[in-house]
């Protein structure tokens, strides 16, 4: 899941769930972190969204870029999270392919050299960063029981 928040332009990426999103999941991943008042969701057609969205009253707007789509009513677009994935997906090839176990990580890493880049002080900007995740240690030593966790999900969709 690649979120990015529009005016901070602060992004998210974390390997979700195996197979087919569904509403508990994005429950788990977004509820806490909307402001019902504030956030509009802005996606692409799958139909969790638009089922996900209306149980909590947030306004969506699905963009379809195979219907040559690009945004809604000229505002609403997903253009930044497509360059997001392009841009992790051109640098995770240098990996020649992961363990699952550890894709948060890479995910993590990638966000990471993504904040960094764009600072002139790269140093201080990494560290700044580094020290900015409290929890760093917990979620490395959480890796083996959360990887468990995901591959005993059943891959059963909505």
């Amino acid at each position: 899941m690649v979120t990015v928040e529009r005016k901070s332009r602060k992004s998210s990426m974390k390997l979700v769930k195996k197979g087919r999103l569904d509403k508990l999941t994005l429950d788990k991943e977004l509820l806490d972190k909307v402001n019902k008042k504030k956030t509009t969701l802005c996606t692409d057609a799958h139909p969790t969204y638009y089922g996900w969205s209306g149980d909590h009253d947030i306004p969506h707007y699905w963009i379809i870029a195979s219907k040559g789509e690009h945004t809604y009513k000229g505002i609403y677009h997903v253009q930044n999270i497509n360059s997001h994935n392009s841009r992790f997906e051109t640098w995770f090839r240098r990996f020649n392919g992961v363990a699952s176990k550890y894709l948060n990580n890479y995910l993590g890493y990638f966000e990471l050299m993504e904040n960094i880049k764009k600072h002139q002080d790269k140093f201080q900007r990494t560290l700044f960063e580094i020290l900015r995740s409290s929890n760093t240690l917990k979620l490395y030593r959480s890796i083996d029981k959360d990887y468990k966790q995901f591959i005993s999900t059943p891959n059963i969709g909505t």
